[in-house]
């Protein structure tokens, strides 16, 4: 039986393909007709660039440019406005980084960096006012040390202060006092050393040595503030003196050999150094009972 003719498989094939065909030259028209409606004639160069950022290719000739996009899109400007579009155009995009207004780098501070010592003196004066309800307030601290840091001698601290060195003249009753006490402390030292070592002088050789040795003392003392105290030291007040009874006792004295003369000179020192203890002390026992 022959097949009715609507239903021959060649016909239906061929009209399935027009429809197709019809189909996707209305898509191409439709997608291109959109494309270009978002770009209208006049709009500046600007405008594309923020819609469909960079072309592939630029041609310019004059004020004439045309923008040359993937597909086939193209867009010609005429003095930096749209003149014409053809083509299907790329969809729009977000604003590129490159486009995007640059920000300003902030303006460099006029203002003059304070010092760190100025930094911590500011730091310190804000937090004095702040109230603290705890007994211990390390503003005040911190102030206190800023006030010690500007008052500061050296790297290391305030020097130390020197110890004034008195003149005896400041108080002449005692300086006399001492004058007297020595020089009757070496007679009678004197007198002992002569009985034990066995020498011997005349009163008047005597009286020269306790002299010599008491005018001695007394430079000493009254040069001790020109030298800082120097010549009030123990081993030079104590040791020139020594030297120079040793050589007034070989002088004076009847026996002339020199090793008791330096005996005796150390004797008398001795007692006279612990006269000197025992009134110091009897002194204090009357003072102080």
């Amino acid at each position: 039986m022959p097949l009715p003719e609507h239903s021959t498989p060649a016909g239906s094939a061929s009209f399935v393909k027009i429809r197709a065909t019809f189909a996707y030259i209305a898509l191409l028209l439709a997608f291109a007709s959109g494309a270009d409606a978002q770009v209208g004639i006049g709009e500046t160069r600007e405008e594309v660039l923020r819609q469909f950022g960079k072309p592939t290719s630029v041609a310019r000739r004059g004020t004439h440019e045309i923008f040359l996009y993937p597909k086939g899109g193209r867009i010609e400007l005429v003095d930096g406005k749209v003149a014409d579009v053809k083509g299907a155009l790329p969809a729009p995009i977000a604003v590129p980084a490159a486009l995007s207004p640059a920000k300003t780098p902030p303006a460099p501070s006029t203002e003059k960096r304070s010092e760190p010592a100025d930094a911590a003196a500011s730091v310190a004066k804000t937090a004095a006012t702040k109230p603290v309800s705890d007994d211990y307030n390390p503003a005040v601290g911190a102030n206190e040390l800023a006030k010690h840091v500007e008052k500061m001698d050296t790297a290391w601290g305030a020097s130390p202060p020197k110890e004034p060195v008195h003149s005896p003249l400041e108080s002449i009753g005692s300086f006399l006092t001492g004058l007297v006490l020595r020089f009757g402390f070496t007679i009678l030292a004197l007198k002992l050393a002569f009985k034990y070592w066995e020498m011997d002088a005349f009163w008047v050789g005597i009286l020269s040595i306790a002299g010599i040795d008491l005018a001695l003392h007394a430079c000493f003392e009254l040069l001790g503030p020109a030298t800082g105290g120097f010549t009030t030291l123990a081993p030079v007040e104590n040791g020139v003196p020594g030297l120079a009874l040793i050589f007034t006792v070989n002088r004076f004295c009847f026996n002339k050999r020199i090793q008791n003369a330096v005996l005796t000179a150390a004797a008398v020192k001795t007692v006279v150094t612990m006269l000197y203890v025992f009134a110091g002390l009897a002194m204090l026992h009357a003072i102080y009972g």
